[in-house]
């Protein structure tokens, strides 16, 4: 009782501001509580339903085929560069795009000389092509037809075919870490550059955008969204279970905390949210070790006396969220919490009038036209539920919903009953990367950002080969194969 006294006294002299983040990290950590006890109650052994596996995935994760290794090599090359969004040598793709476009020829490549199929979950496959119906359909009555249904293709390459050469090349273990660590790598770049952005040094820091970071992205949201998304599996490849190496936890540290930092420099509250909900993901899991659980949350405690001091120039996000929920807006795109609620009173009113035909995924398609200062302005509709059912109609939505379901509900299946592996793992923070960016797409306009979605093409990967990875592991076959990451062969 005294405790609790003592607390509340403290949470009254506080300004509301520092209140509200005790509150916002105690729910947190009530959260984590929660799901932790419910999960340990949850956890049992591995069941033998886990242990059948898939013949073609089995092939799959067995040997080295010669055939795959230029195109892992490509999807690895495009994994580290995938933050690089304003460089686009080719038909307006970026870099990223074009080496996995080429990882995916080579994929087709190797099956035409006779390599097995890799098969993808069940509700990929079918949320993708519901997806695609409902595209498809909602193009042709779009008033740019070709581009919204290049954007449709576009969204069936970034949801199957990427996930499908994921799933091909990524043929191990060690094959899917090194993927990760390339990702992480990849969004520390971005959010190294981000830091000499606001310090206004070095030769590859761009310009500000406004007043926050972006980084080599777009959109200063777009830097938070990357490495809000990257951030648990940084902190997953800084665990000793997946990572024996001292020097290789410690850069995974290193990338942790410049992904912490750039969040805050990005100042996107959508990000902030989806990193927390990661993380509370991350550190429910039972398999997540006590120090691995402290550490964390240091991390998270000083990432909040950060955001609530500001930095130099750049507006805190304790600023921008008094500018998104505010009810005016100094200027267009400010993205106050009024202009959000037109768009979706917009977009709402062709969702009723229409609600199984969308409006197109062309540039005038995913747009409203709203008052913004008491002048109308065109932007893009936000918040991926109700941009998904105005652009592509109640068929689109209901491919995406049958596709992250799939994925979460088949992910929670096989991490329930896991021992613990890096295998293991790497699984939640896989599982923890994808949810924080659904809660990410919640906020912004919706688009196949591959710095998000590469969350879900490495899940599908892992969930491909969890199975037969851990039937292997029972028989032996793959323990001395595959050492832990960082973990010198024939240690």
């Amino acid at each position: 009782m005294a405790i609790a006294g003592g607390l509340g006294l403290l949470a009254a002299s506080l300004p509301w501001k520092a209140a509200a983040a005790v509150v916002a990290a105690g729910v947190a950590v009530l959260l984590i509580v929660l799901l932790s006890a419910k999960l340990r109650r949850l956890h049992r052994p591995q069941s033998a339903a886990l242990s059948r596996s898939n013949p073609a995935s089995a092939d799959a994760n067995v040997g080295d085929a010669r055939d795959l290794r230029g195109p892992r090599l490509l999807f690895y090359v495009g994994a580290v560069t995938l933050t690089l969004s304003n460089v686009r040598p080719l038909v307006g793709l970026t870099v990223s795009e074009l080496l996995f476009l080429a990882a995916f020829a080579g994929c087709v490549l190797a099956v035409l000389r006779g390599h097995a199929i890799a098969r993808l979950p069940a509700a990929v496959v079918a949320g993708v092509c519901v997806f695609g119906v409902g595209g498809a359909i909602s193009s042709l009555g779009a008033r740019a037809p070709e581009a919204s249904a290049a954007e449709v293709l576009h969204a069936v390459y970034v949801l199957l075919l990427w996930a499908w050469t994921g799933t091909m090349v990524l043929r191990s273990r060690r094959h899917l870490l090194v993927a990760v660590a390339l990702w992480t790598l990849s969004a520390a770049a971005n959010a190294v550059d981000a830091i000499g952005q606001v310090l206004d040094q070095g030769a590859l820091a761009n310009s500000l955008y406004g007043t926050r970071a972006k980084g080599f992205m777009d959109h200063a949201n777009d830097l938070g969204g990357a490495a809000a998304v990257a951030l648990v599996p940084a902190l997953m490849l800084a665990t000793p279970t997946v990572s024996r190496r001292l020097s290789v936890r410690a850069v995974a540290w290193v990338i942790a905390s410049v992904l912490a930092i750039s969040i805050v420099l990005a100042a996107s509250v959508a990000a902030i949210l989806a990193a927390a909900v990661a993380i509370v993901v991350w550190l429910s899991s039972p398999l997540v070790s006590n120090p691995a659980r402290i550490a964390a949350s240091a991390a998270v405690a000083a990432g909040l006396l950060l955001a609530l001091s500001g930095v130099g120039g750049v507006i805190s996000p304790t600023e921008r969220l008094e500018q998104v929920t505010g009810t005016t807006d100094v200027q267009a795109g400010s993205g106050s919490g009024e202009t959000r609620l037109q768009m979706w009173k917009a977009a709402w009113s062709r969702i009723e009038a229409r609600p199984l035909v969308g409006n197109g995924f062309d540039t005038e398609g995913t747009a409203v036209t709203i008052l913004v200062g008491g002048r109308p302005s065109s932007q893009a509709v936000h918040g991926a539920p109700v941009a998904v059912w105005y652009e592509g109609g109640i068929l689109a939505l209901a491919g995406l919903l049958v596709l992250a379901w799939g994925l979460c509900a088949g992910a929670w299946r096989r991490l329930v009953g896991a021992t613990g592996t890096e295998l293991d793992l790497t699984g939640w923070a896989l599982l923890a990367a994808f949810v924080g960016w659904l809660v990410f797409s919640l906020s912004g306009p919706f688009y196949f950002q591959q710095y998000g979605w590469i969350a879900a093409v490495l899940l599908v990967a892992w969930h491909a080969h969890s199975a037969p990875a851990r039937a292997a592991d029972g028989a032996g076959a793959l323990t001395a194969a595959q050492p832990a990451f960082g973990a010198r062969a024939g240690r």
